[in-house]
């Protein structure tokens, strides 16, 4: 099992049970809305956090770390 901590300023502790890349880009998209991201052309400016993206790049990383065991 893996657990994935995500945390603002004000932690409070509490957790949010994320079961699937779905659920984590709902997460992402009701938490990040006014998020930005580094853009890639231009690494003067910033464009809007992906939370598609986001979700798959991180669940794409928690599925190799599952494939390797514990």
């Amino acid at each position: 099992m893996v657990m994935v901590g995500l945390s603002e300023d004000d932690n409070t502790g509490d957790a949010e049970v994320i079961a699937s890349q779905a659920d984590l880009q709902t997460y992402l998209t009701s938490v990040g809305a006014d998020w930005t991201q580094p853009d890639p052309n231009n690494i003067e400016a910033t464009i809007p956090f992906d939370p598609v993206a986001a979700a798959a790049w991180v669940w794409g990383r928690l599925d190799a770390l599952n494939a390797l065991g514990a």
